[in-house]
């Protein structure tokens, strides 16, 4: 897995990354919600059992908890095997590449509101 840190432990992420509650499903792979790991308006980090290369493009559908759906374009930029008897095979670091408008600004106000 790559750290998103520098040589001085100082965070290099442009957007932080939360904890929140959000689901996603990538549609050309599974068609199952599953639970994102943490994120940002940058991209995110996400479990799967399913193997996605360095690089690859794809689309990923984000639900959040009021039942909206936004769709972006993400790149895979790391992934981790991970331990046997984990919650999945790999572990995968998203950048988010392109996301309209509109989806923009609904993920930008969830992931803005502090939670309470």
């Amino acid at each position: 897995m790559s750290s998103h840190n520098d040589s001085q432990g100082r965070e290099r992420r442009r957007y932080p990354r939360l904890q929140r509650p959000v689901f996603y499903r990538v549609p050309s792979f599974f068609d199952r919600w599953k639970s994102v790991c943490d994120v940002g308006l940058g991209g995110c980090r996400i479990y799967s059992d399913e193997e996605m290369k360095h690089g690859k493009q794809i689309i990923l559908e984000v639900l959040l908890p009021d039942g909206t759906t936004v769709r972006v374009r993400a790149r895979v930029v790391w992934t981790a095997t991970m331990a046997e008897g984990s919650a999945a095979k790999y572990e995968i670091g998203l950048e988010f590449m392109s996301v309209p408008d509109e989806s923009w600004d609904v993920l930008k106000e969830y992931l803005e509101t502090p939670t309470g």
